[in-house]
């Protein structure tokens, strides 16, 4: 379900306080509807946020929030979420007007028709799939004697030991820096289940260390999803449930649950500390 600009909510923008802003994860690849995680705030915690999430690099999402509040005219705060598998890169478009880049990118194409995005989700299943069937391309492991794949692209970007500085990574940031109440950090599929697979490993903490600097430098808040992602992970394997899919990148309806609980605690500790 989308609304009128392209971006899965049930109905248009209606004043909402809250910007969700990020990649597949929070425009909810894999899930339906009422698991994404503005359907699990609204729920659950009575956090009513508008989803402004589209698969794209952050400089994409720099360019979301601009060009949307311009539409809007709104002085909504932005909850951005950072995955570590593929948000630290160059950004990979030439940037363009914000407002030019939303109204052309979104409203243009994905609020006219189905089509474009159906052919394009068959289009990359049949020039994919040989990709996606080579040993190279998958790391399969077992979990409670169930095989779980990880993308090993993800897998190695986990092991990275030193994050470079990322020119247009940290000036996407900054731009959007008067307009962010936290950013969230989402670790891989890999990192969260490892000690299960390999219990011996020390996984460094590249890509967290380098979003905690760049927040510092501009005055952000910044939280780590990774411990609520474990301490779910680990309670629900037990019971034969996981909170990513097994054959996806995604986390599933219960990793997004584990992802709520800490933005809505982070939200209420905002309220008390501001009386808002």
């Amino acid at each position: 379900q989308i609304d009128s600009y392209g971006f899965r909510n049930d109905a248009d923008y209606q004043g909402q306080r809250y910007l969700l802003v990020g990649d597949s994860f929070i425009a909810g690849t894999g899930n339906d509807q009422d698991d994404m995680l503005s359907a699990q705030l609204r729920r659950d915690y009575a956090i009513d946020a508008y989803n402004l999430a589209h698969p794209g690099d952050v400089a994409d999402y720099a360019a979301h929030v601009a060009g949307f509040k311009a539409s809007q005219h709104t002085d909504a705060k932005v909850l951005l979420f950072i995955f570590e598998g593929n948000d630290f890169v160059e950004s990979r478009v030439k940037i363009r007007s914000a407002v030019a880049m939303f109204f052309k990118r979104y409203s243009n194409l994905f609020s006219a028709t189905n089509v474009f995005r159906v052919t394009r989700s068959l289009y990359a299943r049949a020039t994919r799939s040989s990709k996606i069937s080579a040993s190279q391309y998958l790391t399969i492991a077992e979990l409670n004697a169930k095989k779980i794949a990880f993308l090993t692209q993800y897998v190695d970007v986990t092991r990275t030991v030193a994050q470079q500085p990322i020119g247009s990574f940290e000036r996407a940031i900054q731009a959007m820096s008067g307009d962010i109440a936290h950013i969230y950090f989402i670790p891989t599929k890999y990192r969260v289940y490892h000690k299960h697979i390999n219990p011996g490993e020390a996984l460094p903490n590249a890509a967290w260390d380098y979003l905690q600097r760049v927040c510092r430098q501009n005055h952000l808040s910044c939280i780590d999803l990774t411990p609520a992602l474990i301490e779910a992970s680990d309670t629900l394997l037990p019971k034969g449930e996981l909170t990513w899919w097994r054959d996806d990148t995604h986390w599933n309806r219960n990793g997004i649950g584990a992802a709520a609980r800490v933005v809505a605690a982070s939200l209420t500790a905002d309220a008390a500390r501001t009386g808002k």
